[in-house]
C-alpha cells in the first residue's frame, strides 16, 4: 500500500505523470502493471479501506491518503 499511495502523492505533487510512474515501475522494476493502473483495477474505495485500516492501526505518515 505504501507505494502505491507514494504514486498518488507523485502526481498531486507534480513530480511525475501518470503514465511515467506506471511506465517506470512496469520497465525498471519488473511490475506487471504500475501502481495507478493497480488502484484503477483494485477500485480506489477498496485502496481507500484498506489505507485506513493500516494507518489505524500503525499511525504511520506512510499509510495515511493523500488528499
Amino acid at each position: 500500500m505504501p507505494y502505491l499511495l507514494a504514486a498518488i502523492r507523485m502526481v498531486e505533487s507534480g513530480a511525475a505523470r501518470p503514465e511515467d510512474i506506471d511506465s517506470g515501475l512496469e520497465l525498471g522494476c519488473a511490475h506487471p502493471m504500475g501502481p495507478l493502473r493497480l488502484l484503477d483495477l483494485i477500485g480506489l474505495n477498496t485502496a481507500q479501506a484498506v489505507a485506513d485500516s493500516i494507518y489505524d492501526e500503525f499511525k504511520e505518515p506512510l499509510y495515511a491518503l493523500p488528499r
